[in-house]
């Protein structure tokens, strides 16, 4: 064991008298100390000596693995993982075929709603409607107010039975009122607004202005339920190349927006944050896992 040590020295105090022991604790190390080789010590304090310096190596190799770990994650997430949503699918689902057959441009999307909906047909029950008026604003769905009671007209349309004289619905319409008052229908037709990723809940929309502010990958506000209401309305290339992406790349089942990059990798970075830790990069591009 000592053979591990051979060429190790440990610095210890060196007291002159007795009398240092009663001076205070910072008295004690300001003498000198010298070098003592480790045959010095008993092969019990070895042993420790040993156990503490694998110790270290076991924790310095275990960081190492679990950052590599982290690093390989954060450089796997391209442009993000996220969940389907019904609601959106379904919307994806309705879109008719663009070349004006009867059939779905998506049937990947409504085999999606065929399998996950209910045996009834229905995603949940009545009980839901009042879960509404608990609901935290923070977790309703993106622009739930404005597509919400466009819903509601659509099952009217189609002779369903809806509550309508509930006291949340009021609450809803209300909220719609007031979103559509702070944006007015001039104003969303020239500049990008929040109500563009709602296109779904309204009408008489003007088109042509609207086509202008698409985003790059053709959608709208990285929306694929108010991109498919966009191409249903106007069979724009631009809107089914996105929605082709979509499809394909979470078979049939969209999520509620897509991508997620730049949200995905600051939620990240925020929580790593949280944790005292900081992704920083390099100039090469490669990162690394440092303390704050």
């Amino acid at each position: 064991m000592a053979s591990h040590f051979s060429s190790f020295h440990c610095h210890l105090p060196h007291h002159s008298s007795s009398s240092s022991s009663s001076s205070s604790s910072s008295n004690h190390f300001s003498s000198s100390s010298s070098s003592l080789p480790l045959h010095h010590f008993s092969k019990s304090s070895l042993h420790e000596l040993y156990r503490i310096h694998e110790l270290k190596v076991l924790e310095t190799r275990e960081i190492k693995k679990r950052v590599d770990t982290i690093k390989w994650i954060l450089g796997s997430m391209e442009d993000g993982e996220i969940s389907a949503s019904a609601y959106d699918t379904a919307w994806v689902a309705l879109v008719e075929d663009v070349e004006g057959s009867d059939s779905p441009q998506f049937p990947s999307s409504l085999e999606w709603i065929a399998k996950n909906q209910l045996p009834d047909g229905s995603w949940g029950n009545t009980e839901n409607l009042g879960k509404l008026e608990k609901e935290n604003a923070k977790h309703i769905l993106i622009g739930f107010e404005v597509a919400f009671p466009s819903l509601l007209d659509m099952a009217h349309g189609l002779g369903i039975q809806v509550p309508d004289n509930s006291l949340i619905l009021k609450k809803i319409f209300a909220m719609r009122s007031v979103k559509l008052t702070r944006i007015p229908r001039e104003v969303m037709h020239k500049v990008p607004t929040s109500l563009v990723h709602s296109l779904e809940g309204m009408s008489g929309l003007d088109w042509k202005q609207l086509l202008k502010l698409q985003s790059y990958d053709g959608s709208f506000l990285f929306s694929p339920s108010s991109t498919a209401f966009a191409l249903m309305q106007t069979k724009d290339q631009n809107c089914l190349n996105y929605l082709n992406n979509v499809v394909n790349k979470f078979n049939g089942g969209v999520p509620n927006v897509y991508p997620v990059d730049l949200f995905e990798h600051i939620w990240v970075d925020d929580r790593l944050q949280r944790f005292g830790i900081s992704w920083a990069n390099d100039i090469s591009g490669d990162g690394d896992v440092q303390p704050v």
